[in-house]
Parts: structure tokens; sequence; C-alpha cells
């Protein structure tokens, strides 16, 4: 968060409470079929294109590779969009949307595929495509109400300023019960694929059209990156859609700390009411997202024009693709805060650990040591 301007770091530092109730997480682990690469060059077929089965690179080494090791299918991590110009000049000016997904069958040891790839000139970065865990918050209903409220002054903050309704934070997470009557009246509906205009989430609005044109149909209020299919959890988890409802509760609680609706004598307040949640599911029930989820998540949310994107979930291991994404996101000025980690230790925990990103710790209701779970170590900003 070095050079961040005072404004920024003020709205980082709304989201606070969200990480001072979290209990730690189990270690990610390797997606056994998937492998991330970061290409030197996309080729326009897969810039234009979700996905497609056995497909041709149009790059002899890697062709010769695919033929080896024949992928399910390879997918773009960055949103696939029509607006060409836009995609064309990030491709070239940033390597956050050079990065795809090669699926492989289950005959294939993805080590050795991983090994291939990293011979080859055209291949600048590989790894194996991980996940991570959700930081779980206490199943206290009312543990947002009993003390970090009055800790962080929030009441007094409110005399000055309670948010604005355009300013916009992605909350990457396990979803969101859009139907709660404590958060649905702060949910971000999305006016390119609102076909009525009406501000309001309604059948009409689900038309099988990208109105917009921005690669996504009918993402008006949000959309599900969760494609998991090596993290079994029950409900849905195969494949991505525009329906971001959380089957877990986590993203629900933290959306609520955020920007659940005041006033309205239902529930709690968030901390900031005033501003709109967007909705982005990367976390399956159990809880784990995979590393290309939460990174197309985090693409998606700055080609949305959010100032915020609230991360509650991190492991740490060091990945070459969040890292790129994160640092694309901070070039486009959004405030990207994230759970510091829970193992009480002091290992670098990620993406908290990357440099544009506000790194949150834990304390007491006292304030005035440290929670005995959260992690802690130089990389910590608040």
């Amino acid at each position: 968060m070095n050079g961040m301007a005072p404004e920024r770091r003020l709205m980082g530092l709304i989201f606070l409470c969200v990480f001072l109730m979290s209990h730690s997480g189990t270690p990610a682990e390797a997606a056994e079929r998937s492998v991330l690469i970061r290409l030197r060059e996309l080729p326009g077929s897969l810039a234009k294109t979700a996905a497609q089965d056995h497909p041709s690179f149009g790059i002899p080494s890697l062709d010769a590779v695919a033929r080896r090791y024949p992928p399910v299918r390879i997918v773009p991590v960055a949103p696939v969009t029509n607006d060409t110009n836009r995609l064309q000049k990030a491709l070239l000016t940033n390597s956050a949307f050079r990065w795809v997904k090669w699926v492989a069958p289950d005959s294939v040891e993805p080590e050795r595929l991983l090994d291939e790839l990293l011979r080859l000139d055209e291949v600048e970065a590989a790894e194996l495509n991980r996940a991570f865990r959700l930081h779980h918050l206490p199943d206290d209903p009312l543990i947002g109400s009993q003390w970090a409220l009055s800790r962080i002054r929030a009441f007094d903050a409110w005399e000055v300023e309670r948010g604005k309704a355009e300013v916009l934070i992605a909350v990457i997470d396990s979803g969101i019960d859009y139907t709660h009557p404590d958060l649905a009246g702060n949910l971000y509906v999305h006016p390119g694929e609102d076909v009525n205009g009406n501000g309001v989430v309604d059948a009409a609005d689900f038309n099988g059209v990208d109105d917009d044109h921005n690669g996504f149909i009918d993402d008006v209020r949000g959309w599900d990156f969760t494609d998991a299919p090596n993290y079994p959890s029950g409900g849905d988890y195969l494949e991505r859609d525009n329906d971001p409802m959380d089957e877990m509760g986590h993203g629900t609680a933290v959306a609520g700390l955020i920007a659940a609706v005041a006033d309205n004598r239902i529930g709690i307040a968030g901390l900031a009411p005033g501003c709109r949640i967007l909705n982005l599911r990367a976390m399956n029930a159990g809880g784990y997202g995979e590393e290309d989820d939460v990174a197309s998540a985090i693409l998606y949310a700055v080609s949305m024009k959010a100032g915020v994107i609230n991360m509650s979930w991190g492991d740490t291991f060091v990945t070459r693709l969040l890292d790129d994404v994160v640092r694309y996101a901070a070039s486009q000025n959004v405030v990207l805060v994230a759970s510091a980690g829970n193992a009480s230790s002091d290992m670098i925990h990620y993406p908290s650990g990357f440099e544009p990103v506000i790194s949150v710790g834990a304390t007491t209701a006292e304030d005035y040591y440290a929670a005995s779970f959260t992690n802690y170590g130089p990389t910590i900003d608040l």
C-alpha cells in the first residue's frame, strides 16, 4: 500500500471489521487436473473464445505438447469480451490478460505437463491451479454488533459519511444471498443488463442475451466464477453462470458487515450502508476457490469499475497469476483489502502479502492485543 493516496487508504479502512472476526482455514491443495500458463502472446482464437475442446493454439511448440497431452479444454483467465479494442490494448500492456487454464484429462500427470510447458520459450510462467480457502466467520449472529463498530468509531464516522451509491465494492467470496432482506437493497444491479431499466432484478432481465456486450450473459446481479470439479462440494460448483447465490453463508455475512442496509429495522447496519455490493462468487459450498476462478473475478470487478475489492481468503503459497492480476487491479486505482491469515503465524500470506494489497490482521475487543489466531509480521498493514 506504499504511495496510496489518503482518500483511498480511508476507503480501504472502512472494511476492517470484516477481518476482525475470522477464523483459520485449512491449507490449499493443488487442483490436480489444471495447469495455469502465462503466454508471451495470447493467440487471437483464445482471446475471442471462452472454451474449446482440443484446441489448436496456432503456436507450433504448444500444439506439439497438446498432441501429446490432449487438453479437455483451454480457458482464458481474463473475461472474454466483445469490446475488441479494449481487450487488444489490455493484451499488449498487461500480463494479467495472457493467462490461460489448461484442463488435462485424468490420464495426464499435471506435474509432467507443467515440466514440459516450462521448457517452452513461448511460456513465460506456468503453475498448478491450486485452491484458496475462505477464512471462516463465527456463527454468532450478533458478532458484528458486539464491539467492532464502536472500536473503529463508526458512529462518529457516519455523521460525516455513510458511503455513496456510486462506490462499488466487489465481494469475492462464496456468493451472497441476494434475497436477504437486509442486503437486497444494497446489492448492485448492472444497468447494462437491466432490460427495463427499473433498477430491480426481475424475470425480464434474464433474456439470454449479452445486452452490454461484455462477454457475460445476463450478469444483472453479478457472476458465479466457480468451476471447480476437483473440489466437489454439492450444489453449484461445476460451471460458471449468472447465479452467484451463496451456498455456504460466508459471503452473505461478509457483505452484511460491509453494507447491510441501515435504518430499516432489520438485522444490523453495515459499515458503509450507502455503498453498493458487487456479488462475485468464486468459492464453492465447501469454502474452496481455485486460483483461476478468483483471478477471473478480480479482472471482472475491475472491468465493472469497482472501487474496492474485498478478499477474505488466501494461503501461504506464491502465485504468479494472482500477483499479475492484483497488480493490474491496483494500476486501475482499485483499493484491494485482504485478510492477513488466521494461522497464528508470521509466514507471508497471499493475496494479502502482495505489495498493492492492504493486509489486515485482528485484535481483541480491548484493542490492546492481537487476537490469538491472527497472523503477524512485517507484511501486515493494519
